[in-house]
Parts: C-alpha cells; structure tokens; sequence
C-alpha cells in the first residue's frame, strides 16, 4: 500500500491549524515588521575576530553584513530600503598583529524586534558555522533591551 505524501505548508496557509498565524505578518518577521518605515537609528553592534589575512577580512564582514539580514548578495539586492537601512554597517576592520582582524558591524535595532532568538540569530547566524568567525562582544542599546522581557515562566 502506498502512502500518499503530504506537502507541508508555511503556518499562514493551514486552515485545519485553528489559532495559527495566518499571514506573514502574523509570525512576527523582522524584516515584514520594519518594511517601509522610519527606523529609530538605534544600533546594536557586534564585534567579531576574523581568523583570516587582513586583505580576505573585508570580504568575510561584507558576507556577514548581507547573509545575517537580507540574505542576499550585494549583486542581487536592488538599492533602495533594504540595501540602505536593513544591511547591516561595518563599522571599521582592524587587522591585529597575530593574523586576526577585529571588526565591528552595526544592526538596525529593529532587526531584533523578534525577542531575544532574533537577536542571538541577529548576531551569529550562520556566522556561528564558520570557523573562521568569533563573535567576542556586543553592545545592545536599551530600546532593544526594553523589550526583551525574561522567561514567562521564572527561571
């Protein structure tokens, strides 16, 4: 007897899910939240050690910049909100006299309005894959912190 297989749908286009989500807006996404206004100009920023030649660095923190908040490469992403507010900003590269570079790249704030998983994933992404990255700080301003309430439950 063969089964028949069931294709899943995103959370927004299952009716037999009563109290779900049922638009993209509804989960919560950061970039869906921000879309089209007028951002704070708060800014979290996040330092990382690039395990890498100074020359190879600038490359890592443009690759970090777009793959932890568009997703999308500089080549592909058209110019306009996205490629002026939502990509993250390097800051400055210094290389370090071991074979390391420090870097500091800025968020918009509004990039975490998820809660705190947004803004771990905000920070490490897929970053946190590659050997040759080392989230070593961070500075969060408090119109993030605000909002990042604790655990419901007590801890």
């Amino acid at each position: 007897m063969m089964m028949a297989i069931q294709r899943l749908q995103p959370a927004w286009n299952r009716p037999e899910l009563p109290g779900m989500p049922v638009t993209p807006h509804e989960v919560g996404h950061a970039l869906l939240d921000i879309a089209g206004t007028t951002l704070s100009g708060d800014r979290i920023h996040a330092y990382y050690k690039f395990r890498c030649t100074p020359d190879k660095a600038s490359d890592l923190a443009e690759f970090l910049v777009h793959e932890h908040t568009v997703e999308l490469p500089t080549d592909v992403l058209p110019k306009g909100f996205l490629a002026s507010e939502v990509v993250g900003r390097i800051e400055n590269i210094l290389p370090e006299g071991d074979g390391t570079s420090l870097c500091s790249i800025s968020y918009a704030a509004e990039m975490a309005s998820g809660g705190l998983t947004t803004l771990l994933t905000l920070l490490s992404g897929n970053a946190s894959f590659l050997p040759s990255i080392e989230l070593v700080d961070i500075a969060v301003p408090t119109s993030v912190t605000e909002t990042l309430s604790g655990p419901r439950f007590g801890v």
